[in-house]
């Protein structure tokens, strides 16, 4: 009897973790999309898996280790806010365990780039990418997984790439 209720309590500690890990993940963009013109969608593993994206990098495969891509677009002329104030609120509802990635000089000065984690390894990037022009749609594309630093370029390049397509 004794071993059923430490096999219980295990199962539940472990369910109550993995409900709070998928939650979190979309924790800190919540406000941002419900606001007017904004649209939202996400890839899940299987999905990453059936389309084409490229995610190799050094004859590594990211989407081994990739478990979502959510992606958040802004149309400033269905919202209230202009694109660039729209990323700025974005940014600023990331809490204190996110740090952005700053003198990376072969970086696009036009994503803006925050992550979790741990030193060299993170399990969340956010690519915050501005157009130039205000009135043009902005984009957020978060990737989770398990990341090494030195895939961030990568990361980068396919979140671009992706906001391009649909821009």
């Amino acid at each position: 009897m004794k071993s059923i209720t430490i096999l219980v309590a295990a199962l539940y500690a472990f369910l109550i973790q993995t409900i709070g890990l998928q939650y979190d993940s979309g924790k800190p963009f919540g406000t941002v999309e419900e606001m007017d013109g904004v649209t939202c969608f996400s890839l899940s593993k299987n999905t990453i898996n059936t389309i084409d994206v490229d995610l190799k990098d050094q004859n590594k495969n990211l989407s081994e280790n990739l478990n979502q891509i959510r992606i958040i677009i802004y149309h400033p002329e269905e919202g209230k806010v202009q694109g660039g104030e729209f990323i700025h609120k974005a940014i600023s509802l990331l809490p204190s365990p996110y740090k952005q990635l700053v003198d990376r000089h072969e970086l696009d000065k036009q994503v803006e780039i925050w992550m979790k984690g741990k030193k060299n390894k993170f399990y969340e990037c956010h690519l915050f990418i501005k157009n130039e022009n205000d009135d043009e749609n902005q984009f957020i594309v978060s990737f989770y997984g398990k990341f090494d630093i030195n895939q961030i370029k990568k990361l980068q390049n396919t979140g671009k790439n992706i906001s391009a397509g649909l821009g």
